[in-house]
């Protein structure tokens, strides 16, 4: 399916709590993606991967936002934003920024515009809450993250270094 025809049939919503177990099949595959590229950092295979209060709180909180692509009620991916402020400080800008703490696309259902789509809705979403900048965390090894955020004008910001301690 080419892009153009997938965006004008899928529609972007706000979700709802009632949406739980299909957000949580959605969350239950990037969490294997994680899993598989930072076993050191992330497990997969819990049951339900996010709880009914852990959705509820972040449709209940005007900071955050999730947004749903739906094909008629199916729903095909999801984005997870959230507003924060610079710290307070001396050395640094004062700026608000939007968070994607999630980005997801069934499987079944990528390379269809979906990403894309629901990422334009959160960079719209963010400027509608005066951020000046959206930001994102891609965790090395996912190429494939790092491909659609460049094609998207995404460009790094800093790089997380770690060391192991024996």
């Amino acid at each position: 399916m080419n892009e153009a025809k997938a965006e004008s049939s899928v529609r972007i919503r706000r979700a709802r709590l009632e949406d739980h177990l299909a957000l949580c099949g959605l969350w239950s595959q990037v969490d294997v993606l994680h899993a598989e590229i930072r076993p050191d950092f992330f497990v997969c295979g819990v049951e339900p991967p996010r709880s009914k209060l852990y959705v509820d709180r972040i449709v209940d909180d005007s900071d955050q936002e999730l947004l749903v692509a739906v094909r008629g009620e199916t729903l095909l991916g999801l984005i997870h934003l959230q507003l924060y402020n610079t710290p307070r400080s001396s050395v640094f800008v004062d700026r608000r920024r939007a968070h994607v703490e999630d980005l997801v696309v069934d499987r079944s259902h990528q390379r269809e515009g979906i990403g894309k789509a629901l990422l334009g809705a959160g960079e719209d979403w963010a400027r509608q809450h005066d951020a000046s900048q959206l930001v994102l965390t891609v965790w090395s090894g996912n190429k494939t993250g790092f491909g659609f955020y460049a094609a998207q004008g995404y460009c790094p910001v800093s790089e997380v270094l770690a060391k192991e301690l024996s």
